[in-house]
């Protein structure tokens, strides 16, 4: 019996775990997301400053990694997920001159999501980057994976597209 008990509040604070960031919200926004294999996660106030959720490979230390996953929120100003990527890309490109921003065809593996995707070569920190911008109902959603170098982020790749592709932006009531 005893045995049983260890197991089942094992087996509780695995799946508390598992899905503490499986839903993120704000005031009037929310979606669903499932975290990597192989990636830890930290959502709400636990969250990189700026973010509302962080992700980083497992076993290493999320201010340390090699690779850090992360989600921001901006007002759904635009008409189109277009002109908020446009507008998005255009800030980005005043602010880091020497960055170099490149459109990605989506894959076409299926995806809960419409997104447009970006390849940021020579990021701030000499980083390299992927940029999903992606639409939901009350906002639009910035989903981003920075790597310390390219082999870093190829390993990575994956992951982020895996990340993206189960992405479900909501309207939180």
């Amino acid at each position: 019996m005893v045995r049983f008990l260890l197991f089942v509040l094992a087996f509780s604070f695995i799946s508390a775990r598992a899905l503490a960031c499986g839903i993120v919200y704000g005031k009037d926004w929310a979606f669903l997301t499932q975290t990597p294999e192989g990636w830890s996660d930290a959502c709400h106030t636990q969250a990189m400053q700026g973010t509302v959720i962080t992700l980083w490979p497992s076993g290493q230390r999320a201010d340390q990694a090699e690779a850090i996953m992360y989600a921001t929120v901006s007002a759904k100003d635009f008409l189109t997920l277009h002109e908020f990527a446009v507008d998005a890309q255009t800030r980005f490109k005043t602010s880091s001159a020497k960055s170099l921003v490149s459109a990605i065809e989506v894959p076409s593996h299926p995806a809960k999501v419409n997104y447009e995707l970006i390849a940021i070569s020579a990021a701030p920190g000499n980083r390299e980057e992927l940029v999903a911008y992606i639409e939901g109902p009350t906002t639009y959603f910035i989903v981003v994976i920075t790597a310390k170098s390219a082999s870093v982020l190829a390993t990575h790749r994956e992951a982020f597209m895996q990340f993206v592709a189960g992405f479900v932006p909501m309207e939180r009531k």
